[in-house]
């Protein structure tokens, strides 16, 4: 279901080595706890750029 969540069809996933169904998994987990907390996403504008004349 993991797989399918992220665009691989059955037959992929049936498939995968370890490491790559690890790596899908990690990167799985990130995605759903992000979604789950209702995060925002932020563009460029939301962060302030330092500037040499603020030290």
């Amino acid at each position: 279901m993991i797989g399918m969540k992220l665009g691989f069809s059955y037959s992929e996933v049936q498939h995968l080595y370890w490491g790559k169904w690890n790596d899908m998994v990690e990167y799985w987990k990130e995605q759903h706890n992000f979604e789950m907390k209702k995060m925002i996403y932020k563009t460029a504008s939301d962060y302030k750029i330092a500037d040499l004349d603020d030290l």
